[in-house]
């Protein structure tokens, strides 16, 4: 698991620097960024769905372990969002001066550029994310393991009478 976490934490940061290009960006370029940022979280929620099935989600460490993947799937999420609204405010402002030749482009929010460089951010994020899952399940595990039973029962005054 530890090494495919260090791949998946390699291709957020392969796809981060990769936003992180400067100029426009040709919207087929965006949209498989968008899928690639997509497949990321999606592989994210299946590495929870899968440590959590084994016995090391009820160690301590995997438990963390659990949070660092759902995170990681969140950031690649938002990430995906962020990518989108970039797409969608560039084909906007694409549209309009198409529609007024000439006339200056408001941009309405963030410009497309700060939305890709926020989802590179949140990319990176991810990556750390995967990196302490991956130190996490490379560690050693530790002894304790957490209760997955009901409290044990007290000896109250209606226990005792039956």
């Amino acid at each position: 698991m530890a090494e495919d976490y260090r791949q998946r934490a390699a291709h957020a940061t392969a796809l981060s620097t990769q936003l992180r290009t400067s100029g426009p960006v040709p919207m087929n370029v965006l949209a498989q960024r968008i899928i690639m940022a997509q497949d990321l979280s999606h592989t994210a929620l299946a590495d929870v769905l899968s440590l959590a099935r084994s016995d090391a989600a009820r160690t301590e460490d995997g438990l963390e372990a659990l949070v660092c993947l759902a995170r990681a799937s969140q950031y690649a999420q938002e990430a995906a969002a962020a990518l989108g609204t970039s797409m969608t405010q560039s084909l906007d402002d694409l549209r309009r001066s198409r529609s007024t030749p000439g006339a200056p482009v408001v941009t309405v929010g963030p410009p497309p550029r700060q939305l890709r460089q926020a989802a590179a951010t949140l990319l990176d994020h991810a990556a750390q994310q995967y990196a302490q899952a991956t130190a996490l399940q490379a560690a050693p595990t530790k002894p304790q393991q957490i209760a997955r039973t009901a409290a044990p029962a007290t000896t109250s005054s209606t226990a005792r009478r039956r």
